[in-house]
């Protein structure tokens, strides 16, 4: 884990030309040390660490933030809000760090809008060398892609919603993404390999991911009673998206039963 040493000081030795670049570290046992700090320091980055997302949330609706890194022990509860705020509203790149994961964690860290996943302990060169790669990224593309219609449900991409009239569905990035493939098919079969390259990380994801994705989808749209169509395993192949009536709901324990036996 990372040192509970005081994190460095708001002060910067950037000239004005160039503002230090803010990266905020989320998680009690998350507070950078001084030679983390330091070295972020020397990139022209500041850290700023607070122990709880509420505060977290907060902070994102105050200020800038470049990056966010947070503990993965968080995502599983409110962390889902926080980073949905850091993503959204923000377009903030978020790193999740986790001790002893293992792949369903970082599919959840993933679906709640993480851009990248580490498992503790991490080097500091290495956690460095992440998030100046993720600083490097460009922002994401503005238009969102066109919208598309199925069963009276538009896909809006950019929203990442599911709308029918004046009820809307939000979604995941991933989810938002693998209804976008399964939605441009028309009917035809997606293959796996395909769904598998529209999410994000697809390239360091397994075969075997894109199942719990899709289980997890279904599961979504159970959950808000989305009918009209439905999404069906062809054995060995892909998915494809088909008419159907309505699928009844299901409590909230069994749902996330079935995702990690998924």
């Amino acid at each position: 884990m990372l040192n509970t040493e005081p994190h460095a000081q708001a002060g910067s030795t950037r000239p004005r030309s160039a503002p230090a670049r803010l990266v905020l570290f989320v998680g009690a046992e998350l507070r950078p040390d001084s030679a983390l700090s330091d070295a972020l320091g020397r990139d022209g980055v500041r850290c700023l660490w607070l122990a709880g997302t509420e505060q977290a949330v907060r902070a994102a609706r105050l200020a800038h933030f470049d990056a966010v890194v947070i503990d993965g022990t968080l995502v599983d509860g409110a962390a889902g809000h926080t980073l949905a705020e850091m993503r959204v509203v923000l377009h903030c790149p978020v790193l999740v760090l986790a001790d002893g994961a293992d792949e369903i964690d970082e599919i959840v860290a993933l679906e709640l809008g993480a851009d990248a996943f580490l498992v503790q302990p991490v080097l500091p060169r290495r956690l460095r060398a992440h998030l100046a790669a993720l600083m490097r990224r460009p922002p994401p593309r503005s238009d969102g892609g066109p919208s598309l219609t199925r069963a009276g449900w538009t896909l809006e991409p950019l929203r990442r919603a599911l709308v029918d009239g004046s009820r809307e569905v939000p979604l995941t990035e991933a989810q938002s993404l693998l209804l976008q493939c399964l939605f441009d098919a028309g009917g035809a079969l997606v293959a796996r390999a395909r769904l598998l390259a529209a999410l994000p990380h697809g390239e360091a994801l397994r075969a075997r991911s894109v199942d719990v994705y899709i289980s997890r989808l279904r599961q979504r749209l159970r959950d808000e009673g989305v009918a009209g169509f439905a999404i069906e395993a062809v054995r060995g192949r892909g998915f494809v998206l088909r008419s159907a009536g309505p699928v009844p709901a299901q409590a909230p324990a069994q749902a996330q039963a079935q995702a990690r036996a998924a």
